[in-house]
């Protein structure tokens, strides 16, 4: 019986860890596109090239990439590149689009 009761509490404890490292993660994340956004809104285009929507596309990909690296490290249990990766590769394609057409 307590036995039971103290690997409870230590099953609680590590899950704690593990919610506070990635809640960690994410705020720094979101600092980064605090940074970034007013920089992007305070920039103005440059020739051709519009730089505020890069800046915020590339802040978008970041967040894309934590979120997907979280959901692939706990859901499918699989390396949290694999889903940084896949993320930011959806994401890219979906940002930068509108250069292509």
């Amino acid at each position: 019986m307590l036995i039971d009761k103290e690997n409870q509490i230590i099953k609680l404890i590590y899950t704690l860890r593990y919610l506070q490292s990635i809640m960690r993660r994410i705020t720094l994340a979101l600092l980064l596109i605090l940074v970034l956004v007013p920089v992007a809104l305070a920039s103005e285009s440059v020739g051709s090239i519009d730089v505020p929507h890069i800046v915020l596309s590339i802040a978008i990909m970041l967040l894309a990439a934590k979120i997907g690296g979280e959901i692939a490290e706990r859901k499918f249990k699989q390396p949290g590149v694999l889903g940084e990766l896949l993320a930011g590769i959806e994401t890219d394609v979906k940002q930068f689009m509108i250069y292509l057409v």
